[in-house]
């Protein structure tokens, strides 16, 4: 209901209200600004009124810039079509007419009639006499359907973009006709045939299109799978992003599922089939994140969502999306390395005692092995630091920690707590051992 003018400029939250577009926002930088926000949302929208109707929204980033993707669907106008829809099944469900090879009317059904903006046969006959100017809004295709009536006796699926006689509005339709001749000499007499309305399909043709589009420039792949009652499962669609994720076509993906699936590392296909097959049994979403091979030999990390609905023959159709994590994976494992590495040493840290170090324990007791914990604590080293320097000191450290990492196995864990402090965690260690890496440690320490 806004002039496209007066919508320019205009804040979100008065065009999606009670905080749903800060909810959008958030959305999109929780899916982080260089990827695409998955599928669609739904929203209330204010309309210019004051009244507000259900939609659906579409969010996308694109770089350079941040750009919000509406797709808006008007629930009132779906209840409209499906109203007309039930009217013209319950009455007539297509117009019938006859028209003259010159293109006067002759007849139209009460379905016609009402299409173009008539009350009756009467008046819409008054008024129609050239249907070549009065109806096709391209008047070439009132030749084009000439042609092909004359040539073959009849026209099938002829579909055009005409005027609704009485108000000019531009309206889809699909057209059939069958040429009428007179029985004793063959020549032609008229034409009948169908006439119905397709202005809705063709939208939606057009709104297809234009999702086809958006789906293109995601740099994930958008996808459509199936799991049949009887059967693999396999893609019924796959977007554009499918070759720059991991080098497979769209069309080779549809047309063979498993070329994706052997591109998933074998440690991952376990899990992420009990998922799928769990998803499917309760209806809920599937969410994973796997390791999978470009077709360059590259081995990235890939994070997938999907929804599933279940169709009336049994089969459950998912519709979902997959997209590249490398980026944030590195950056975790960077991130969890240092929280539990120590900066000087390299060795682990207090952290990586406390996490490691319970790990190592119970496994050991579940295995009825042993393990030994030896704290090394460095006299003199404040005297060391005081009289030659910090930097001295960190040497001493960085040299105490090189010893005692080659003074052990590498099965052992070696760890700084801080300070002059350090503990080494020895793998299947009874108390001799232990005793006895002890004495080792000593003359090399000292």
């Amino acid at each position: 209901g806004f002039d496209p003018t007066a919508l320019k400029g205009l804040p979100l939250d008065e065009l999606i209200p009670n905080h749903e577009a800060e909810h959008l926002l958030e959305l999109l930088i929780k899916f982080g600004l260089d990827q695409p926000i998955p599928p669609t949302r739904p929203a209330r929208l204010m309309a210019s009124n004051g009244k507000s109707f259900g939609a659906d929204v579409c969010l996308r980033a694109v770089e350079p810039t941040v750009e919000l993707a509406f797709q808006f669907i008007d629930e009132r106008a779906v209840r409209n079509v499906i109203r007309r829809y039930k009217d013209i099944y319950e009455s007539v469900a297509e117009g019938i007419y006859r028209c003259t090879l010159d293109g006067v009317q002759l007849a139209a059904n009460p379905a016609l009639v009402q299409l173009n903006g008539f009350s009756s046969e009467a008046d819409l006959l008054s008024v129609v006499n050239d249907i070549e100017l009065q109806w096709y809004v391209d008047p070439n295709r009132r030749s084009e359907f000439h042609s092909q009536l004359m040539t073959n006796g009849v026209v099938k699926d002829f579909v055009s973009e005409i005027y609704r006689y009485k108000s000019r509005e531009k309206i889809w339709i699909s057209e059939n006709a069958r040429l009428v001749r007179d029985r004793d000499t063959n020549q032609p007499l008229f034409y009948e045939g169908t006439i119905r309305e397709v202005t809705e399909h063709m939208t939606s043709l057009s709104q297809n299109e234009n999702h086809a589009k958006i789906a293109a420039q995601a740099p994930g792949l958008l996808f459509q799978s199936c799991l049949p009652e009887n059967g693999p499962p396999r893609f019924t669609f796959a977007s554009e992003g499918a070759e720059q994720l991991c080098g497979l076509s769209p069309g080779e993906l549809v047309e063979d599922a498993s070329l994706f699936v052997r591109r998933v590392d074998p440690k991952d296909r376990s899990r992420i089939a009990e998922g799928i097959f769990q998803s499917a049994a309760n209806l809920t979403s599937w969410t994973d994140e796997f390791r999978l091979r470009k077709t360059s030999g590259e081995d990235i990390w890939v994070g997938g969502t999907a929804t599933p609905e279940r169709k009336a023959d049994g089969t459950i159709i998912w519709h979902g999306f997959v997209h590249d994590i490398t980026q944030r994976r590195n950056t975790q494992d960077q991130l969890a390395k240092l929280a539990f590495k120590d900066p000087l040493t390299g060795l682990g840290n207090r952290a990586m005692l406390s996490s490691e170090g319970a790990a190592r324990i119970e496994a050991a007791s579940k295995e009825g092995m042993s393990v030994a914990l030896l704290f090394i604590d460095l006299d003199n080293f404040k005297a060391l630091n005081d009289l030659h320097g910090h930097a001295a000191g960190d040497e001493f450290l960085e040299t105490t920690a090189n010893r005692l990492r080659d003074c052990v196995s590498a099965d052992d864990l070696v760890v700084r707590l801080g300070g002059d402090e350090y503990v080494v965690l020895l793998h299947n260690a009874d108390q001799d051992a232990a005793e006895t890496t002890a004495r080792q440690l000593l003359p090399v320490l000292g």
